[in-house]
Formats: C-alpha cells, sequence, structure tokens
C-alpha cells in the first residue's frame, strides 16, 4: 500500500490546536480517567462550564496567567447562587446583576477548589510538557467562613417534622422522607434530592 500523504501545514495545525482545548484535554485526562471519582468528575465538569462560559474552549496553550486572573476575578463577582436554578444569567450578566443588588457572591473556597481542579489537570500538561507551566497553582484565597452556621434546636426540629405540609406536586411521604435522611446523616437538600436506591446499603441490619 502507498504511504499515506501527510497533512498540509495548515490543517496539522489546526487539528493539533482543535485536541489541544481545554475540553480535549480534560476529556482526555479527567473525565475519561476511570480512575477518577464521581465528584472529581462532577466538580471538573463544573469548573470547566464556568470557564468555557467566560473565555471560549481556549487552547491550552493560551491560557496564562492573566487569563487566570481573570477567572478568579469573575468567579468571586459570582452570586453565591449562580447555577442552583434552571434560569442562571449567563456568567458575565449574573456578575453584573450581583453587583448592582449587592448580592452575596461566591466564598473564597468555592474559587480555590475551581482553581484546584484546573491545576491539578495543567500540573499532568506540564509534566507531559504540553505546556510550559500551570498559571492556576500559588494563588492566595480568603478561605474565612462568610457566614457561621449553628446547629437546629430541638424546638426548630420538631416544628419542623410536625410542620403541615401543602405541596401538591409531592407527597408528604417524600418531603418526610428527605426530612429524616436529613436529620439522621446531615446531607444537603441537593445530596438527598440526588439520592437513587442502588446508593442505599443495608450493613448489619443499619
Amino acid at each position: 500500500q502507498p504511504p499515506q500523504a501527510a497533512l498540509p501545514p495548515a490543517k496539522e495545525n489546526r487539528k493539533n490546536a482543535k485536541s489541544r482545548t481545554i475540553s480535549a484535554i480534560a476529556q482526555r485526562f479527567v473525565l475519561n480517567d476511570a480512575s477518577k471519582s464521581a465528584d472529581t468528575i462532577k466538580g471538573t465538569k463544573t469548573t470547566l462550564d464556568l470557564f468555557i462560559e467566560a473565555f471560549g474552549d481556549l487552547p491550552v496553550n493560551q491560557v496564562t496567567g492573566t487569563t487566570a486572573g481573570d477567572f478568579h476575578d469573575l468567579l468571586l463577582g459570582l452570586p453565591a447562587t449562580h447555577g442552583k436554578s434552571k434560569n442562571r444569567l449567563p456568567i458575565r450578566k449574573a456578575v453584573e446583576v450581583a453587583k448592582e443588588q449587592g448580592l452575596e457572591t461566591v466564598s473564597g473556597k468555592t474559587v480555590k477548589n475551581h482553581f484546584s481542579r484546573l491545576s491539578s489537570l495543567w500540573s499532568v500538561l506540564v509534566q507531559r510538557e504540553i505546556v510550559a507551566k500551570n498559571p492556576w497553582s500559588q494563588w492566595s484565597f480568603n478561605t474565612t467562613k462568610k457566614t457561621e452556621r449553628r446547629c437546629w434546636t430541638d424546638e426548630e426540629l420538631a416544628l419542623l417534622t410536625q410542620a403541615q405540609w401543602e405541596h401538591r406536586g409531592i407527597s408528604r411521604r417524600t418531603y418526610a422522607g428527605i426530612v429524616n435522611v436529613a436529620l439522621y446523616t446531615g446531607l444537603r437538600l441537593g445530596e438527598i434530592c440526588n439520592l437513587r436506591c442502588q446508593d442505599i446499603e443495608n450493613v448489619q441490619g443499619i
């Protein structure tokens, strides 16, 4: 068989650039990695979605310290509720609205988590000499808690469990189940609502 013709330089460059976008690289080294936990994959997807919405699906060699700094500032301006409702605003519009209305913004811990995911990915890229340096490392974050949380009192818990439930779309039984799981496990509401039957295990009768 005759040898395959080499791609023209321009096409080869475009092919390489496409295969080295941040989404393609993340797919290769994180999302397709069977050893990564479900939480790592889910968190990485969330971070990628935010980054790509803000800056586009850049080739990784075009992501600089300036890009990382802009993403840092953008994340700190996001309202704390961003992404928690179906009708969410575009990221830059959400920052604008949060500033205008004086809304509570995301915590430094949340921003740190986003940077940690990207830094972990870039460490692999540096090791493989795909990029020269990691622009996501050595950033400082204010991780002081914005709000102090306290435990519910017995009186508040009694009021919650005995409250009248009048929602037509969700049964009283479902409501009671959610409350009881929360009381027993301490899981967050979103975690409880995402539970599946296969997530529940019986260990020694418990």
